[in-house]
């Protein structure tokens, strides 16, 4: 698969493109900048096929197929290098990432395991991970119970706490 994107930006039109194909071998990442004067530079990079393989040894928890994780991690360290910024969550998405960590305690995963998933296949750093593990020894018992007890009801109440809202954010934003 080539995944090309063309982002929109103030002044400066910028393009990435990542290319991923079968045999998952290195990727090759590009980031295509052009200035006001039209001079164009690029930003190339790889996933080399060591970390290919280390990505792709870990136990796949979620539903996503090899080549869009992959597509993932590129975009993440492409993103990285040319931004300079490092996500501590890694290619996690969504609002509740215990529950990759739930489920690989359901798979009977031991902890250094579960530790080299969230590291390797999520790139999740260390201090996020700590964080997951944390919440997740919270969590047990509660969920221990409802699991136990079919009468009991869990109810979800979330408080957004960011300074703005986002454009594609679900959480409902009324003053009470």
């Amino acid at each position: 698969a080539e995944v090309s994107i063309e982002l929109p930006t103030v002044g400066t039109p910028e393009a990435c493109v990542i290319k991923v194909e079968q045999p998952f071998d290195a990727i090759d990442c590009t980031w295509i900048m052009q200035d006001s004067s039209g001079k164009t530079t690029e930003q190339v990079l790889e996933l080399s096929k060591q970390e290919v393989l280390v990505i792709l040894s870990q136990p796949n928890i979620g539903k996503e197929e090899p080549c869009k994780v992959l597509l993932k991690h590129a975009l993440l360290k492409l993103l990285s290098v040319v931004t300079g910024v490092e996500l501590p969550w890694g290619i996690l998405t969504g609002i509740r990432p215990t529950k990759i960590i739930h489920k690989m305690n359901d798979m009977n995963l031991n902890p250094d395991l579960q530790i080299s998933v969230l590291k390797h296949r999520y790139a999740v750093s260390a201090a996020k991970i700590g964080l997951l593990q944390d919440i997740v020894k919270i969590q047990e018992p509660y969920l221990k119970r409802f699991k136990a007890d079919s009468k009991l009801v869990s109810v979800y109440v979330g408080i957004p706490f960011c300074p703005s809202r986002c454009s594609y954010c679900s959480f409902p934003g009324y003053l009470i």
